[in-house]
């Protein structure tokens, strides 16, 4: 009888980082003896939460997230796993809610589609994403999973 595959996903909610990144450090290393391939960060891990970043120069917001992926990219390399984590990306003064694949190797962005538009928490104002029919999520490859 043949064994069947496994992927193994962990997903990890923590607040947003800074520039030591310990926390993770020790999550990543329990997950990677757990054989984790695939780690699903939360929302503002990478970058504050959209209403602090209204407070905040659009040049740190840029830095702080290009600082992060590169961060991820390291650890990608360091214990072998693929990060699928939201970002805010900054183009022409402009921000975009997006979520990053990042690997050791690459990183590529998929833009969010679905933007809140609550009064007390409008996302779909402050980020310039467009609006548009909805297209098909980002998709990969990981050890024969897709």
């Amino acid at each position: 009888m043949q064994r069947q595959k496994e992927l193994v996903v962990g997903a990890l909610q923590l607040p947003t980082l800074g520039m030591n990144a310990t926390r993770l450090e020790f999550y990543l290393k329990n997950a990677h003896e757990r054989d984790v391939r695939v780690m699903l960060l939360g929302e503002y891990v990478v970058n504050h939460f959209f209403k602090e970043l209204i407070m905040m120069p659009a040049s740190m917001v840029k830095e702080q997230s290009a600082k992060h992926i590169e961060l991820l990219k390291s650890l990608a390399a360091k214990y072998d796993v693929i990060f699928i984590v939201p970002v805010v990306q900054i183009k022409k003064k402009e921000y975009y809610k997006s979520i990053a694949k990042v690997t050791a190797k690459s990183v590529s962005y998929y833009q969010q589609q679905i933007l809140l538009p609550y009064p007390h928490w409008n996302e779909k104002e402050f980020f310039f994403n467009p609006v548009e029919p909805l297209k098909s999520p980002m998709t990969f490859t990981v050890d024969g999973f897709r």
